[in-house]
């Protein structure tokens, strides 16, 4: 019970103090507690290390992250440009306005005799 406890807290503190939220860690960690209970029911195998569990759950996040990135730019990029659409639309319309207004006329100066 201990074990599981020392897990399910570092998963915690792993959700509490992430920037993004990720089940990678989590999900290493389940792992772990299942290996190491096959491994008492069945003597099996060993169980893995923790720092082999981590080690393999930052390389899956650190291709998470790459992915979301990636995401979150192309996102950006296409509020962007709708953004852009949006204004020169705008742009369009007051060309049009300006196009169809009639000139105005220039007045005449007279010119005062001396």
């Amino acid at each position: 019970s201990r074990y599981l406890a020392n897990k399910a807290s570092i998963a915690c503190r792993i959700d509490a103090f992430g920037e993004v939220p990720t089940r990678v860690f989590g999900e290493k960690l389940k792992e772990q507690v299942d290996d190491r209970l096959q491994y008492y029911d069945e003597k099996a195998h060993k169980p893995m290390k923790n720092t082999v569990a981590m080690e393999e759950a930052l390389k899956v996040f650190g291709k998470e992250l790459k992915k979301a990135k990636k995401e979150q730019a192309g996102a950006e990029e296409a509020k962007e440009a709708k953004e852009v659409e949006k204004k020169e639309k705008k742009a369009g319309k007051k060309r049009k306005e300006i196009a169809t207004e009639e000139p105005e006329k220039k007045k005449k100066k007279k010119k005062s005799k001396e």
